[in-house]
């Protein structure tokens, strides 16, 4: 039952993902920039993507970016889970990796390579275990690299892969109401740690130039 409800609240927020964005290209058709398409992008500018890889998992996701000069801009991606999947395995979690992206030519198109930072607070069930962070979230650091498709001035794709390392320090629980602690232990990991394909809106910050 739990994961039928879980189902369905997944639904309802896709639902409402695709009521949210079905209007932009409807939006970009209107607006007379956006008629022709691969233009450069004003400066500066500032964009909401939806990454489509964590919703594989039913992770919600947001990432504002921010060009902060020529060649720079910021990106904030936030995933959050709040789905329990059943008492014997479930996935609720919040987490950011804020990113410094620097762009090889055009600002927001074309080839880029990246710095970010990750934070995380989990909450893991897995069959007889629980996986609590303790003390303080899961910390981490990368670089990442990564192509950005501008398929009109308000709309675009984006291809991005990154490694990195993170530490965990978490307790370890029985999986039961209650249950017992187990252990406490500290975890570091070395591999991927960014991959994204993503859908991208870019609005044009007023006093813009290009």
């Amino acid at each position: 039952m739990d994961y039928l409800k879980n189902i369905r609240k997944f639904r309802l927020c896709l639902f409402v993902a695709f009521f949210l964005l079905s209007p932009l290209p409807g939006l970009c058709r209107d607006m007379a920039g956006c008629r022709d398409c691969c233009k450069e992008l004003p400066y500066p500018y500032f964009s909401i993507s939806s990454n489509i890889v964590p919703w594989s998992a039913m992770l919600v996701n947001l990432a504002p970016e921010l060009q902060v000069s020529r060649r720079l801009s910021v990106q904030v991606p936030v995933m959050w889970c709040p789905w329990n999947i059943s008492s014997r395995r479930s996935v609720t979690a919040i987490a950011l990796q804020p990113e410094c992206r620097g762009w090889l030519k055009k600002p927001g198109q074309g080839h880029f390579a990246g710095v970010h930072a990750s934070v995380a607070w989990y909450n893991l069930r897995n069959v007889d275990n629980r996986y609590q962070w303790c003390g303080r979230p899961l910390i981490g650091a990368g670089v990442s690299y990564g192509y950005a498709v501008q398929m009109c001035e308000c709309l675009g794709m984006e291809f991005t892969i990154g490694v990195g390392w993170a530490n965990m320090r978490y307790n370890h629980y029985y999986n039961i109401p209650n249950g017992a602690m187990i252990d406490r232990s500290v975890t570091n990991y070395f591999g991927i740690d960014r991959i994204g394909i993503s859908v991208r809106y870019t609005i044009p910050l007023k006093g813009g130039r290009r």
